[in-house]
């Protein structure tokens, strides 16, 4: 990981401490940047944000469960999504566009639907408004709890070990993201965000987010299938979509591409933002 984020942790009185990267002039839009399930804000967007920072001020924190950040209370992707508010209200920043990756993407549209006055603009990459439709997705969300249970009984290594080899074995071509030493969260709580994850579902709400937005699709995605991220971006009001010829993981493995793409999509978004009021 390129040494370019500066690091603070931010306490959020009975939220918890959070471990947040920023970068940027102070005086750019502020765009606030949501990782991905089992990763951290270092790991999702070192590689990207020295490009971002030349236009934006970047805020990337780690979400609750993940990376250095700490709390007691459980997982919520609800709670994942006040909290972003909460680093917001502790930044004094009063609106801001939001970027989600893949649970991210949920977390983010939440964000959207439960602070409409907060968010100016969305972007989703790697994202759906529902994680769990097929069978073996049905199977492997179902599967989640036990494997938690189990793993608590573990030592803390020996559960990180197993449940790393079980994601390679789920989610073919991960090896090279998932065994990465960066990768060292509470596999409890990870587990616990997996089984929120499965959960989510926006159909119902999703068309009523009125503010600029944008997909980036992954056209070579192996978890979230590329039909579901259209399906995405067609239930938005006012979404772009922006393809990219890349996998779940492209923004660690394919980082150029995946910022040309990204790019994009917050160009199209800033450009709405500034055109059209604040509707949602």
């Amino acid at each position: 990981m390129p040494d370019l984020l500066r690091g603070d942790v931010v306490n959020l009185a009975d939220r918890g401490s959070f471990r947040l990267h920023r970068a940027g002039p102070e005086d750019a839009p502020v765009v606030v940047l949501v990782h991905g399930l089992a990763a951290s804000a270092e790991l999702n967007w070192s590689s990207v944000i020295p490009a971002l920072r030349n236009d934006f001020r970047v805020i990337a924190a780690d979400v609750r469960g993940h990376g250095a950040t700490t709390t007691a209370q459980r997982f919520t992707l609800e709670d994942a999504a006040d909290d972003i508010i909460a680093l917001a209200d502790a930044l004094s920043l009063d609106s801001f566009l939001i970027v989600g990756y893949s649970m991210g993407g949920a977390i983010a549209q939440l964000a959207c639907h439960r602070h409409a006055e907060r968010v100016r603009g969305l972007v989703m990459c790697a994202s759906s408004s529902t994680f769990r439709q097929t069978w073996l997705e049905r199977v492997m969300f179902a599967a989640f709890r036990p494997v938690r249970r189990a793993a608590s009984a573990m030592p803390a290594d020996i559960a990180q070990l197993v449940a790393r080899q079980a994601l390679v074995r789920v989610v073919p071509g991960s090896g090279d993201v998932i065994m990465k030493p960066e990768i060292a969260v509470d596999i409890g709580r990870v587990l616990e965000a997996a089984e929120a994850l499965g959960t989510f579902d926006s159909h119902g709400w999703l068309n009523r987010v009125d503010v600029p937005s944008a997909v980036v699709v992954h056209l070579r995605d192996q978890l979230v299938p590329p039909d579901r991220q259209f399906a995405l971006a067609h239930a938005l009001p006012q979404a772009t979509v922006h393809p990219f010829d890349g996998d779940h993981f492209g923004v660690v493995t394919r980082p150029e591409a995946f910022l040309s793409a990204l790019q994009a999509a917050l160009r199209s978004v800033q450009r709405g933002a500034v055109r059209w009021p604040r509707v949602c």
